[in-house]
């Protein structure tokens, strides 16, 4: 009884009095239908609808929202696509046109405003329509380009068990950057009796895309000293060897080739000591060698 009456977190009555119990039974089906056909030996088109489920939950903190649980998390999605090659060119392309919705899809932030700040469940319904594309070019026998990039609408349609004052999102951007782009490069070649071969990789990720919440959820802020969920460029390198048959070999990765620096991360736990927030940077460029062997 002591306990349940000094207790600063599991204040809500229903636990103050007396042990809370609660079960939930969810049940789910979900089918995937697609639908291809070969317009010529190379090339294709497709279109599928595909329906996925995960459980739902209950809160360790509050069942007064919902009963203290809540529910399973469905998408269903849509795509038209097309695939095929460029006979005769060494040319491979896919691109895919897609629409989804999340209902009740399951996000953990961290409530600070608490008397000791909890990690808490949203659940909100979340819309995306978007464009995708991939390219590949084997340039010669030695050389392949490739490329792939993405456009994405993706929003809130809906949101659910709200706390009191916190802000609707319905129509706003859940933050998925809009675009996102990758290009690069292999090369092998034969080189003393084995194989050497080298890649290089560049990708963009356009800025985050902010909404009436962005700031305190620490995912989109600009300020005068540094900026979180601007656009993010990065290169990435590998150069390896490879004795005959593949039985050994040795690489050397670099990742973040050009050792560009963002505001991965940020918190304003740290307000009520006096620092407005704390942030985390994604990592530097990093150094890796490789060794590998076959038995």
């Amino acid at each position: 009884q002591g306990l349940q009456q000094t207790n600063i977190e599991f204040t809500n009555p229903d636990w103050a009095a007396a042990p809370a119990y609660a079960s939930k039974t969810w049940h789910n089906t979900s089918p995937r239908l697609v639908v291809d056909h070969q317009l010529t030996p190379d090339a294709m088109v497709y279109g599928s609808i595909t329906r996925g489920y995960q459980a739902g939950g209950f809160t360790s903190v509050s069942t007064q929202a919902n009963g203290g649980r809540f529910d399973p998390e469905t998408i269903t999605s849509y795509e038209l696509g097309a695939k095929g090659r460029v006979a005769g060119a060494g040319i491979t392309y896919s691109a895919a046109l897609f629409h989804y919705l999340f209902k009740n899809l399951q996000a953990i932030t961290l409530d600070h405003t608490a008397t000791v700040p909890v990690y808490v469940v949203t659940v909100s319904d979340v819309e995306a329509t978007g464009l995708d594309g991939e390219l590949a070019w084997q340039v010669a026998a030695p050389v392949r380009l490739f490329a792939n990039g993405e456009w994405m609408d993706q929003k809130y349609q809906g949101q659910k068990n709200l706390a009191p004052g916190a802000n609707d999102l319905t129509g706003q951007p859940y933050g998925t950057p809009a675009l996102s782009l990758a290009a690069g490069i292999d090369v092998t070649l034969a080189l003393a009796g084995g194989k050497a071969e080298w890649s290089l990789q560049g990708s963009h990720a356009g800025a985050t895309r902010c909404n009436a919440d962005s700031a305190a959820q620490g995912s989109c802020l600009s300020t005068g000293s540094f900026k979180v969920g601007e656009a993010r460029d990065r290169v990435d390198t590998r150069l390896g060897w490879s004795a005959p048959g593949d039985h050994w070999g040795v690489a050397l990765i670099v990742n973040n080739l050009l050792d560009r620096r963002y505001v991965s991360g940020l918190s304003n736990l740290s307000a009520a000591v006096g620092v407005p927030y704390t942030a985390s940077y994604s990592a530097p460029r990093k150094f890796q060698v490789e060794f590998s062997a076959k038995l």
